[in-house]
């Protein structure tokens, strides 16, 4: 071990910091983190001078070992942050979703919105305690200016509300028995035939490693669902629309065991539309391929198990969603002011000239998209220029509505 290595280490990371913090933010929660990870990272420094001189309190290698986990911790929530400067990230956005997310987590949580070479929205499951107030979103760097894919967001925040609910927690022990019982059952015959040296009395113990995994398998699928859902009941119609854009019709080859089959997906969705008054998209389960099953038919025996456990708990799934959504009085889309909004964009070209909701700016914003003579009988409007007036008059919407909803709350 080389305690000069691990203090280069740390002062590298320190720097980087540092400099990055002197960039201009548009807004403030970045450079908090940043604070956070600097003090963080120079209690480390403080630590690797007193081991010097023999004062401190826990053993070096320890010390080296913790300081270096942090910055495996740090450097994607630095390079996070650094991304959420770009000038491609949709800025104007950011009030909306961090009253959203304030609404549902409490005053104090902090947000930071950026962008990710993934192609697929994305949260940060797990953070450092340090950094416990802040909600992470990343969108796909291509589609990081498109206000219409928002709603996606909807899905990432959901890991958060699953987590507070501790819903991993309590139905770990249910999954665990139904798991169980589905291969004492209707599965056993299957699951014989790859381990045809287990009784069905060895499973609870002896056999347990073999199919272990498919509780995990319908743990990550309960969450999916949850998120899913979650993000359905806040954005509505379009979460539909945005979920079609991004994964329409799907991919080529085996599924992952992390997600549910892609036609329980959409099937859940829609089920749960129906309860909502949420209008399904015409064709829109035919939109969706099914994807391949896994190479391995073991594994694909524990998938097919862990759906079926997944599957049955959708409606508790759904619930938790609709409790903890009405809890934290969310507002729901509403129809009406839906099409008055509509009516402005397409007929007028004009911004809201009053306080809306988010989620009714953004389903309207998507029956514009939708709908192929929008502003096609406006002659100074370029057919090619259309979806880039339609996304100003989003942004400008909502820089009119925070203006309003500040004022409102100054006054009050």
């Amino acid at each position: 071990m080389n305690l000069d290595f691990a203090k280069r280490r740390i002062s590298s990371a320190l720097n980087l910091v540092e400099h990055i913090s002197q960039d201009d933010f548009p807004y403030d929660h970045p450079r908090d983190a940043l604070r956070i990870m600097s003090s963080v990272l120079s209690n480390y420094i403080t630590d690797f001078n007193d081991a010097d001189t023999f004062k401190v309190k826990i053993p070096i290698q320890q010390l080296c070992m913790v300081s270096l986990e942090t910055l495996f911790l740090y450097q994607p929530i630095i390079g996070f942050i650094l991304r959420s400067i770009n000038a491609r990230n949709s800025f104007e956005l950011y009030p909306a979703l961090l009253r959203l997310c304030r609404m549902l987590f409490g005053p104090s949580t902090k947000l930071i919105l950026s962008s990710e070479w993934e192609f697929s929205p994305y949260t940060f499951y797990t953070l450092p305690s340090e950094l416990s107030a802040f909600t992470l979103i990343g969108m796909p760097s291509s589609e990081s200016s498109n206000p219409l894919l928002i709603p996606l967001a909807g899905h990432e925040i959901g890991h958060s509300a699953w987590k507070r609910l501790a819903l991993r927690d309590k139905l770990s022990s249910k999954f665990y028995k139904s798991v169980l019982a589905e291969l004492k059952g209707k599965s056993w015959n299957d699951f014989n035939a790859f381990y045809p040296y287990f009784s069905k009395v060895d499973l609870d113990l002896v056999a347990r490693h073999a199919w272990i995994d498919a509780v995990d398998f319908a743990l990550y699928q309960a969450e999916e669902i949850f998120c899913d859902l979650f993000g359905l009941r806040i954005f509505a119609e379009s979460y539909l629309y945005a979920l079609e854009y991004l994964l329409s019709p799907g991919f080529r080859g085996s599924r992952t065991v992390l997600y549910p089959s892609m036609s329980n997906r959409i099937s859940n969705l829609c089920n749960m539309a129906n309860t909502l008054d949420v209008i399904i998209p015409k064709q829109y389960i035919a939109g969706f391929v099914p994807e391949d099953k896994p190479g391995d038919d073991a594994t694909g025996l524990l998938l097919r198990v862990a759906d079926i456990v997944s599957q049955k708990n959708v409606n508790y799934i759904s619930n938790k969603v609709t409790e903890y959504a009405n809890a934290k009085r969310i507002p729901f889309r509403d129809h009406i002011r839906v099409k008055e909004i509509q009516h402005l964009f397409q007929d007028f070209i004009i911004p809201v000239q009053q306080s809306e909701t988010f989620v009714d700016i953004i389903n309207a914003a998507w029956l514009c998209r939708l709908d192929s003579t929008f502003l096609s009988s406006h002659i100074n409007v370029h057919e090619s220029e259309r979806y880039r007036v339609l996304n100003d008059l989003v942004f400008k919407s909502l820089e009119i509505v925070e203006i309003l909803q500040v004022t409102s709350e100054e006054a009050d």
